[in-house]
């Protein structure tokens, strides 16, 4: 038994519309066959007859149901493309049992798509078609007549690659790293998106450690680890092409909180040490800072080394010293400290050393005159002229007797006293500690004349 369909009695009306660069359809509004499900907007475009029947052309007609007009087409998934075959006149039927259809693209025909059947009088075929602009033709023919329509439609192009910038290019392992994409200009978007979105996958190379998102954050690198950042924009159909960016963590340079100069106050006997306050490596890395010291009164710079301390024989008295530290790892070199205002050290003026004393000689009574004399000078560091002062002691108490020589009863002493001289050193500054005391016992003294009587 034949199918035949008895055109409705309503008219079949027909626009051409043309959108923007981007619009997916150029169709012509039609009405809704009869007994069929017809969601959407029918649209048909250069509705035409190839060849006629016995009348001199084909009495039904191609209309297309979807895709709707306006509507931008994925390039990722396929898209259904629905048609109708109607009677092209009110009154007229058509037997559908006769007639098969074909589609062309771009005028090409699809052998896929070839001596299809359209007995029900609705077509629908499931199309994936590259991306840009593209002309479906529907082709519904029988023995002797044909009617064809034509659906101008575009398929989204999705983004180039992104441009991808990293917030560092050599990031030190205490950093996160943050990738950025822009671009490229898309103005095609899927409703309700109007902007490019990112997405963002790093990967550790050689080995499967993921990180989704922008940032890589510091918790998951180490210093020599070499990582890919792979981006992609999104126009709402999908993602376009990828940018792949490395980049290798770096040692992480160290940093301390400032420094201290030890002791705060020097003579020029002692070394001066400049040390790191608050050691911060995030590699955790031993401290292995350098450091270079200024005399602020000549500017000359001590030591060359980079040693952080100053050895005592390139001070003198008078100086006042201070620190220039830099963090350094012993790879990498942080931001350098100084000496706070106010925090230089003073070399201040060192004593002689303590002299030796003898007194002689070694057996007096108290009329015998005794020197001391220095057996071994006080030295003094900083090569100042030194003078050596003598104060005397009888039985361990001070006398006011001064000089290298003393008559021991000019002092109060007598036999059985115990005379001692102590000798001081002096740069002119500071005295130095006393010396050791020399010291006699004063023995009996003998018998004094003084007169004589002869008779």
């Amino acid at each position: 038994m034949r199918r035949r369909v008895q055109s409705p009695e309503r008219p079949i009306t027909s626009r051409f519309v043309r959108t923007g660069a981007h619009a997916l359809f150029a169709l012509s509004l039609a009405s809704t066959a009869c007994g069929e499900d017809n969601q959407g907007t029918d649209t048909t475009i250069n509705d035409r007859d190839t060849t006629g029947d016995a009348t001199g052309q084909a009495n039904w007609q191609v209309i297309f149901v979807e895709p709707a007009a306006g509507t931008l087409l994925s390039q990722l998934d396929p898209f259904s493309l629905r048609a109708r075959i109607e009677p092209r006149s009110s009154g007229e039927t058509v037997d559908l049992l006769a007639l098969s259809a074909s589609i062309a693209i771009d005028g090409v025909p699809d052998a896929n798509h070839r001596d299809l059947g359209v007995s029900s009088g609705l077509l629908t075929r499931d199309l994936k078609l590259p991306p840009g602009a593209h002309t479906i033709t529907l082709t519904v023919s029988s023995a002797n007549a044909s009617a064809s329509a034509d659906l101008a439609v575009v398929i989204n192009t999705p983004p180039d690659s992104p441009t991808v910038t990293l917030s560092s290019d050599a990031p030190g392992a205490s950093e996160n790293v943050v990738a950025t994409g822009t671009g490229p200009a898309d103005t095609t978007f899927k409703a309700p998106q109007t902007e490019l979105t990112f997405a963002y996958v790093w990967k550790k190379v050689d080995a499967d450690t993921v990180q989704n998102g922008a940032t890589l954050p510091s918790s998951v690198t180490e210093a020599g680890d070499t990582w890919e950042v792979t981006v992609t924009a999104d126009d709402g159909f999908g993602p376009g092409l990828a940018t792949v960016k490395r980049v290798t963590i770096g040692n992480s340079a160290p940093s301390c909180d400032g420094l201290v100069l030890l002791p705060a106050s020097a003579r020029t006997t002692q070394d001066i040490t400049c040390k790191c306050l608050g050691w911060k490596d995030a590699d955790g890395d031993t401290d292995q800072s350098t450091c270079v010291f200024i005399d602020t009164v000549s500017g000359a710079t001590l030591g060359t080394d980079g040693e952080c301390t100053l050895p005592a024989s390139l001070t003198a008295s008078g100086m006042s010293i201070t620190c220039t530290l830099t963090p350094f790892d012993g790879a990498t070199s942080g931001t350098a400290v100084q000496t706070a205002s106010g925090s230089a050290v003073s070399i201040v003026n060192s004593p002689p050393g303590a002299p030796t004393a003898t007194l002689t000689p070694t057996t007096a009574d108290a009329n015998t005159t005794l020197t001391c004399s220095v057996a071994t000078p006080g030295e003094d560091p900083d090569h100042d002229t030194v003078t050596h002062t003598v104060a005397w002691t009888v039985d361990n108490s001070a006398t006011t007797a001064t000089g290298a020589t003393l008559v021991p009863s000019a002092a109060g002493a007598g036999k059985g006293d115990k005379v001692c001289c102590i000798v001081t050193a002096g740069d002119g500054s500071d005295s130095s500690p006393p010396s050791a005391p020399a010291c006699v016992t004063l023995d009996n003294a003998g018998p004094t004349l003084e007169s004589v009587f002869l008779q």
